[in-house]
């Protein structure tokens, strides 16, 4: 990944800026692309920057089903890609504490209570 040069090199990092911010550190503009290995030995952009830049050109789709695999009917689709993966990462996993809510089951006359949330990403 570090060795292979980035599909574009009008790359943009002003997302992954933004989001070490918002974790409390500071990137410095003139070293962030060495220090986090951003460079090929040619000093061109790799896949690691591509995948952490402003526009990655990686899909990322969640789909819910109403069952339990993927042969069920399909409930919904989510799309949060072409993002910095960083970024794209987080959001499927707030989308994910979205959807574990608590869910009532009644087994043998008893009530339970249990989160779905071992179900959700398979």
């Amino acid at each position: 990944m570090e060795s292979t040069e980035a599909y574009s090199q009008e790359l943009t990092f002003r997302k992954l800026f933004l989001y070490y911010e918002d974790k409390g550190i500071i990137l410095n503009q003139n070293t962030f692309k060495k220090n986090l290995g951003l460079l090929t030995k040619e000093g061109k952009y790799n896949l690691l920057a591509q995948v952490l830049s402003d526009n990655s050109q990686i899909p990322v789709r969640i789909s819910i089903f109403k069952g339990l695999d993927k042969t069920s009917v399909l409930y919904a689709v989510r799309e949060f890609g072409n993002n910095c993966l960083l970024l794209t990462l987080d959001k499927v996993l707030e989308f994910g504490d979205v959807l574990n809510i608590m869910q009532g089951r009644w087994h043998l006359n008893r009530h339970y209570r249990g989160f779905i949330w071992g179900n959700l990403f398979r």
